[in-house]
C-alpha cells in the first residue's frame, strides 16, 4: 500500500483488465469530528434563519410606510 502525501488516506492499487485503478480506504470519524459537522450544520440553518427573518421583518416595514 502506498500512503497519499495530501490526505494522509491509504490509497491501494488494482488492475482490471490490466488497467490500474486506485480505491481509497476511508478510515472511520470520531465522536469529536461527527459533532463538530453536526453544529456546523445548525449552525448555518440558524445564520439562514435569521437572514429570512430580517428580509421578512424589512418587508413588512417596508410595506408598513405605504
Amino acid at each position: 500500500m502506498q500512503e497519499s502525501t495530501q490526505d494522509r488516506v491509504a490509497v491501494s492499487r488494482t488492475y482490471i483488465a490490466g488497467q490500474p485503478v486506485r480505491r481509497r480506504e476511508v478510515r472511520n470519524m470520531t465522536v469529536y469530528e461527527i459533532i463538530s459537522i453536526f453544529i456546523g450544520i445548525l449552525a448555518l440553518l440558524m445564520s439562514f434563519g435569521s437572514l429570512v427573518v430580517t428580509f421578512l421583518a424589512f418587508l413588512d416595514k417596508r410595506n408598513k410606510k405605504k
